[in-house]
């Protein structure tokens, strides 16, 4: 392929190496690089022609949508197996104040860290600080 590049950039080069080739070795090699260069103008056509179609079928999509009043969240919403549910929010169960400030934690999870450095401190227990 090197080879190649560096005979397409210098044309005395090509010559000379065009020279040792006997006619009908030549006429094949034009031959084969001829067809590969409509081939690859091929490709480029097709995909050009495919792109424009493509963004034309994307307008009409688009239109179509606009058209019906469907949004875009009405779509998303097809491909979802089931609605999903609002995250509830879960109240606090246990509750203490440090340093003025009042610190709750739900039960879930990791303990915050300020609370339990709190709880070992003043050696209490979680069930002491349980909202009633």
């Amino acid at each position: 392929m090197v080879n190649l590049l560096a005979l397409s950039q210098n044309k005395a080069k090509a010559k000379a190496k065009a020279k040792k080739l006997e006619t009908a070795e030549l006429s094949r090699v034009v031959l084969a690089f001829t067809e590969a260069l409509e081939e690859k103008e091929l490709e480029q056509k097709e995909l050009e022609m495919a792109r424009v179609e493509k963004s034309q079928k994307a307008k009409e999509l688009l239109a179509l949508i606009s058209d019906s009043g469907v949004t875009i969240d009405d779509l998303i919403n097809l491909n979802s197996t089931k609605p999903k549910k609002p995250k509830s929010i879960v109240p606090p169960k246990y509750r203490a104040e440090i340093d003025g400030e009042n610190v709750e934690w739900t039960g879930r999870g990791r303990i915050p860290t300020i609370l339990k450095d709190y709880m070992e401190r003043n050696g209490i227990e979680k069930e002491e600080l349980l909202i009633k």
